[in-house]
Order: structure tokens, then sequence, then C-alpha cells
């Protein structure tokens, strides 16, 4: 039972997190996500971020070079104590947050318990996060059989979430009507 509740609470956590992430919005490239699965070794993330922050060097916009590198800077700061990833992967929103007129603030989510592993790396640099993977775990996940029968032909399948897999399609030798 209590590991039904660990898996409640780490799914509302993470709720949470996409509810406020999902209106977060920044001007140009200023927002940063960072998604490390299980199987992504840190040190090679953390070569990555420092290669990144000599990249941002190149932006042309000082308030947008600033604002890029602290969002790096942040995002690797958040990682610089782990020794290696935890078991289900590590999620880092960071970046200068639009609050008002011409107004940021900078804002770090640390999402280090997701309710699922995450399934494959992500570095991205946008003006909204990239939450895709983060919605997709909240999916309801119960599977349900599908059919679907018409005159000439039919199918069944099963429904999982946001997808529909086919498992056969069946043709109908039986003549229709004719005069």
């Amino acid at each position: 039972m209590s590991e039904e509740l660990e898996m409640q609470q780490r799914r509302l956590k993470a709720k949470n997190a996409l509810d406020d992430l999902s209106g977060m919005r920044g001007m140009g490239t200023e927002l940063v996500t960072l998604i490390i699965p299980p199987d992504k070794a840190i040190h090679d993330v953390r070569q990555q971020l420092a290669q990144e922050i000599g990249q941002a060097s190149n932006i042309k916009s000082k308030q947008t070079k600033k604002h890029v590198s602290d969002a790096i800077e942040s995002a690797a700061s958040a990682i610089n104590n782990m020794r290696e990833t935890p078991e289900r992967g590590i999620a880092i929103f960071t970046g200068h947050v639009i609050v008002g007129n011409n107004k940021t603030r900078m804002t770090t989510v640390v999402l280090d318990d997701p309710p699922e592993p995450f399934r494959s790396f992500r570095y991205r640099c946008d003006s909204t996060f990239e939450i895709t993977q983060l919605e997709d775990m909240l999916i309801d996940k119960t599977c349900y059989g599908i059919f679907v029968i018409d005159r000439g032909e039919a199918a069944y399948g099963l429904a999982s979430g946001k997808s529909v897999h086919c498992q056969e399609e069946m043709q109908s030798n039986i003549m229709g009507k004719h005069r």
C-alpha cells in the first residue's frame, strides 16, 4: 500500500510541476530544459553544459546571452553534486520567466523523483519548456479493447493513453444488397 501511496505522491508532484511549467514563457530562447534519463552518464551532461556555456558567448544580444548563461549555469549547479543519475532520471527546467512588463525572474524547477523513468535525453533552449515527456508520464495508462465493425470490414485493437494500436483488420466476403 505504501508503494502505491509513494507513486501517487510522485504523480501529484509531477502534475503540480507540469501545471507551473506549462504557463511559463521566456523572451527568445532563454528557458533551458534539461532531461536526463537513468541510462545517461551525469559527467557527459556536465561536459555538454560546459560546452553550451561556451556556445552561449556567441549570442549577439547581451541580455539574452546573460540569461542563457545564467540558466545553463543554474542547470549545471543543480547536477554538480550528483555522482550518478537517479534511478528514474532527473529533469531541470530553468531560465528567466516573464513576470510582467519586460520584467523577468530567474526560476528553477528540479524534478528528481518522477513517477516513471524518463525515456530520452533532452537539452533545449526555447521560449517555452519542453514538457512532453512529463505530460506522457501523467496520461492514464489503462488499456481498453476496441472493436470497429462495418458491413464490409471489421477491425480490433487496443487503446492505451493517447495511442491506439490496431491488432487486425478483416474483410467480409458476404455480398451486399443488390437489385
